[in-house]
């Protein structure tokens, strides 16, 4: 055998794959090296400038490009990557101007434009314009006012049980009734010549009566009348016995029906004017209180908006300076004075802007949308409005005596008055249930005058002159057995009037509880009103020296917007503090009852 067959065949197993390894090794360090040198003059290539516009350039092939490039045919490019590839080839085929020249020659740029917000009709309102406009048109006004009309209304009613009742009654009787023996005899008949037909007895009558009616506040039943009959049948117009033909008899006198127990007593018998009555000073305090309400309700609305619109003013002046801050920054891009990362913080801190104006407009258009509805002021065919106050919230201290204030709350509050009114209207109804619970004993008396004559004047005369006086009395006497109805009226009614008492202490205890915690909340929004202040001051004074050091080069114009926002944040913080503790003052006034003295309102009848 060969040597050199032989030391092949000694060789060990698995050096021949050594072999492979390592010519695969060194044609991948050869594939490595070519590609970074074609990376590096990829990124040697000079790239577009950021004044040219290009803000995405597309990085997806499309299929029939890749199918190109695997035919070994050069795709079709897409537009936008036709318009990068012919700048970079005119970039390297041209030598590099300069500057200024570059930026005059550079495509317009297309940042996206922040839209300018749109103008709104202004209406200028003041205070008493728009509480007056509230108690005019408001409708929860208007229904309150209604109920306190209707309150006389039951007054009247209730009255109505004590005006007497005048009455006019008359008949006519044409009556032929075939007589027996005994009716035959009685009427002047006699038995001579009586045949076997029974005689038939006419009558003609007339009837008429006339009275006044009604009832006492003592509980007396009352009747005063006169009747008369007229009497013509066949006894006095056949019998020589008779006086006259026909006969005309009047009767002149006054029936009497007076309770003894039950239902006797202006107590009982005035108790529905008595309840009509505190129902119309509880209906007209209801209306008092409505009118407070929509007064506070009014007030802190405004209050609100004059805070939120003087916020809104601030935030739009605040949007201006974003954008012209934002303008320049552009400007001084494309001049090559500024970065992109300049004009980028512009940008950000104006769409900042922009989203805190539109939240302060939110707020305004909200809260003028309850004050509007509280005025009533609604037309849809009208265009919405932007509310401008013109009166200015107070700003004196008030001085609060907590004590003095629970009194006046006491004495002038509609809700605690109302209170007490319904106690005393459920005193009424118990008085009149316990009442109830007697049994029935009236007294009946009548007493007048008859008359008898030929004629009714004749007949009135005699009767008037004493010709037949008549007189009767007695009594009627009755009892439930059980008297269950009485029983359960007159429970009930002690259970109404502890209800009432009940809701006039829960009433004393959260009028004097609201007073308490409304003059502690006007107190700590003081406290917090003079740190806005004070906030105030020195934000204002945080921006002086910001701007002398933007004077010196010691900042920058951003860092200057900045403390402008900080100022208008303080401004806003103060109006709200300020609309905060005249708000509160409000509830307080209104709680206390005399909102409407203070504001120089008056309720008429």
């Amino acid at each position: 055998m060969d040597p050199e067959s032989d030391s092949v065949q000694m060789q060990r197993p698995g050096s021949g794959r050594k072999w492979i390894f390592v010519v695969a090794g060194g044609t991948v360090l050869t594939l490595l090296f070519m590609s970074s040198l074609l990376l590096a003059q990829t990124y040697h290539k000079p790239q577009p400038s950021a004044t040219q516009g290009i803000k995405h350039v597309p990085t997806t092939t499309d299929k029939s490009s890749v199918e190109q490039v695997q035919q070994g045919v050069p795709p079709t490019l897409s537009p936008v990557a036709t318009e990068i590839q012919s700048t970079e080839t005119a970039t390297n085929s041209q030598p590099v101007a300069p500057a200024s020249e570059s930026k005059a020659s550079a495509p317009e740029e297309h940042y996206y434009t922040l839209p300018e917000p749109s103008p709104m009709p202004v209406r200028r309102v003041a205070i008493a314009e728009a509480i007056a406009e509230a108690l005019q048109k408001n409708l929860d006004v208007k229904i309150k006012a209604i109920d306190k009309s209707i309150g006389g209304d039951l007054i009247r009613q209730a009255d109505g049980q004590f005006n007497p009742t005048f009455k006019v009654e008359g008949s006519y009787e044409d009556i032929d009734r075939p007589q027996n023996t005994q009716d035959f005899i009685s009427t002047g008949g006699t038995l001579l010549g009586l045949s076997r037909d029974p005689r038939i007895y006419e009558e003609n009558n007339y009837h008429a009566k006339a009275s006044l009616e009604g009832q006492l506040p003592i509980g007396t039943k009352y009747e005063l009348f006169s009747t008369l009959d007229v009497y013509k049948n066949t006894l006095n117009t056949t019998s020589p016995l008779a006086l006259f033909a026909p006969e005309w008899q009047s009767f002149s006198g006054v029936n009497l029906t007076q309770p003894i127990w039950k239902g006797f007593g202006t107590d009982v018998n005035l108790a529905q004017v008595r309840v009509a009555r505190a129902n119309k000073q509880i209906s007209d305090l209801e209306f008092r209180s409505q009118v407070l309400e929509t007064v506070a309700s009014v007030l802190q609305a405004y209050y609100d908006i004059t805070y939120l619109s003087e916020d809104f003013r601030l935030k739009q002046e605040e949007c201006q300076l974003a954008r012209r801050l934002t303008e320049e920054k552009r400007r001084l891009l494309e001049k090559g004075q500024a970065t992109a990362r300049d004009l980028n913080r512009a940008e950000t801190v104006l769409a900042q802007t922009i989203e805190e104006m539109t939240q302060s407009e939110n707020k305004l258009l909200e809260r003028q949308t309850q004050l509007l509805a509280l005025m009533a002021n609604v037309d849809p065919a009208s265009q919405p409005v932007l509310l401008e106050p013109t009166s200015e919230m107070p700003v004196g201290l008030p001085v609060l005596d907590v004590p003095t204030l629970i009194n006046e709350a006491l004495s002038h509050r509609p809700e605690y008055i109302a209170a007490k009114y319904k106690v005393e209207r459920e005193n009424v109804k118990l008085i009149y249930a316990e009442n109830q619970l007697w049994p029935q004993l009236d007294f009946k008396g009548t007493a007048g005058y008859n008359g008898l004559a030929a004629g009714i004047t004749r007949s009135y005369d005699l009767a008037f002159s004493g010709q037949g006086p008549q007189w009767s009395a007695g009594f009627v006497f009755s009892i439930p057995l059980g008297n269950d109805t009485a029983i359960g009226t007159r429970d009930e009614a002690r259970k109404r009037k502890e209800e009432a008492l009940l809701m006039l202490e829960q009433v004393e205890n959260n009028t004097t509880l609201g007073v308490q915690q409304f003059a502690a909340v006007v107190h700590s929004n003081l406290q917090r009103l003079d740190a806005m202040r004070l906030f105030h001051r020195n934000a204002e004074k945080a921006l002086d020296d910001e701007e002398i050091r933007l004077e010196k080069g010691l900042t920058t114009d951003l860092e200057l917007l900045k403390f402008k926002r900080d100022l208008t944040d303080a401004r806003t913080r103060e109006m709200a503090a300020r609309a905060d503790v005249n708000k509160v003052l409000v509830r307080l006034y209104q709680i206390t009852g005399t909102l409407l003295d203070r504001e120089n309102i008056l309720i008429g009848d």
